[in-house]
């Protein structure tokens, strides 16, 4: 039996507060992880030669370029990597107290089993999985339930993957944990479809620059996204179709593909 190493990166964007509060989780092969390309932006992050902070973006030259370059470096490996995002609004009817805790212990316990299973019975999987160091998650003790969580699952459905380790990253801190802020803020612009800002406008045409790059695209409309609406399970919504809306509004998409 062959063993996979496998490193999952997780964050937010929203964070319940509005209509369009996303969680996401990537997972890359550990031995892409540590390319030497890619261990090189992680230093140059860690010795704090930039950040990456998708909410922060307006238009700036310089983050445009690195963000390029970061994620078409990644996307060279697009058909390796996996994306897990959930899509939610936090319900009326539920207090906040025990909605978050739902929020922060049912939902990337869904996202990460969803990257892990089904690898077959002939590769065990490792993994290691790094989340934003956040209060909301240090407080339900999200990376000891994770760990105990999945590895149950595990057990429980024959499935061949372990949970070695859950470890918390400040900012600027993992590279693997920026560019899931990144893709995250991706999907959200994509979603909104709104340019009524400069710094609306501005993401939107950096997620078409992205967009033009083969590779990223076919990454992103392959993703698994899913919807959840205070029911008993989550809905598949068809990304794609998500996708083709935004980019039928977009006059540099539309001047792109006429040429």
């Amino acid at each position: 039996m062959s063993i996979i190493d496998v490193n999952i990166f997780f964050d937010e964007s929203g964070k319940g507060k509005d209509s369009l509060s996303l969680m996401g989780g990537l997972l890359i092969p550990d031995k892409v992880y540590k390319s030497s390309k890619l261990q090189g932006y992680n230093k140059q992050l860690q010795d704090k030669l930039f950040s990456l902070h998708w909410t922060k973006y307006n238009g700036d030259s310089t983050k445009r370029k690195l963000i390029n370059e970061i994620m078409l470096e990644l996307m060279k490996y697009h058909e390796l990597l996996d994306f897990n995002v959930i899509l939610y609004e936090r319900p009326k009817n539920v207090s906040t107290e025990q909605f978050d805790m739902m929020l922060y212990t049912k939902f990337p316990e869904r996202i990460f089993y969803g990257l892990l299973r089904f690898h077959g019975s002939n590769a065990s999987v490792k993994t290691k999985i790094y989340i934003e160091n956040a209060t909301e998650y240090k407080s339900k003790k999200l990376d000891k339930k994770i760990i105990e969580q999945l590895n149950i699952q595990s057990t429980y459905r024959g499935e061949n993957f372990k949970v070695t380790d859950c470890e918390y990253r400040s900012k600027n801190q993992e590279i693997g944990v920026e560019i899931t802020d990144i893709l995250l803020g991706v999907i959200r612009s994509i979603l909104e479809n709104d340019r009524g800002t400069k710094t609306k406008d501005e993401k939107s045409k950096l997620v078409i620059d992205l967009l033009k790059e083969k590779n990223f695209y076919n990454f992103i409309k392959n993703i698994k996204f899913f919807e959840w609406k205070n029911t008993n399970k989550l809905e598949r919504i068809d990304f794609d179709y998500c996708l083709r809306v935004f980019l039928s509004s977009q006059k540099e998409w539309l001047e792109y593909i006429g040429g």
